[in-house]
């Protein structure tokens, strides 16, 4: 892995609630989220944040300085936080984007890895759109790639990607 990968820029204390969160479709999302793919539907109906939510959590957040998969990412979130990051709920996503919208606001992918109902991980980002002026959330495997009939897809991220993460002690 390349070293220099992730480049600490800021942490968010995201407050307590005093309601669990479901997803229970697209209705129960911010309404300014103009699109919401098929596979976050299918993998985050019914998926709700446990009791994390209900105390302040500290999200800290990191500029992609290189373009990479998703395990060079958790290797470098591991050295930064020795250990004690962690997926962040779709409750805090849905905090940071109605509460620090203008810290999302780049024409590059906010990553977030979220844990579906099924219990994988799953990247999860957000994304501003400049020319139609709307908010995209989309998800994705987080995985490096995948084989199709023998052809190799690999999922990098780019340079210029926000990466956030919940850290369970800082």
């Amino acid at each position: 892995m390349e070293e220099g990968v992730l480049k600490p820029a800021g942490t968010v204390l995201v407050l307590p609630v005093t309601k669990s969160f479901l997803y229970k479709g697209k209705k129960s999302l911010p309404k300014e989220l103009y699109l919401v793919d098929d596979k976050f539907s299918e993998w985050f109906v019914g998926a709700m944040d446990g009791e994390a939510c209900r105390l302040i959590t500290t999200i800290k957040y990191f500029d992609l300085m290189a373009t990479v998969p998703d395990q060079s990412i958790f290797g470098q979130i591991k050295k930064f936080s020795d250990g004690l990051c962690e997926e962040v709920g779709l409750r805090q996503i849905f905090f940071i984007f109605e509460k620090q919208r203008a810290l999302l606001s780049r024409a590059n992918a906010n990553i977030f890895y979220v844990k579906d109902v099924f219990g994988m991980r799953r990247a999860v980002y957000l994304q501003y759109c400049h020319d139609d002026e709307h908010w995209v959330i989309r998800a994705d495997p987080a995985i490096d790639f995948c084989k199709i009939e023998e052809k190799i897809y690999y999922y990098p991220w780019e340079s210029g990607c926000r990466v956030f993460c919940a850290c369970t002690r800082c």
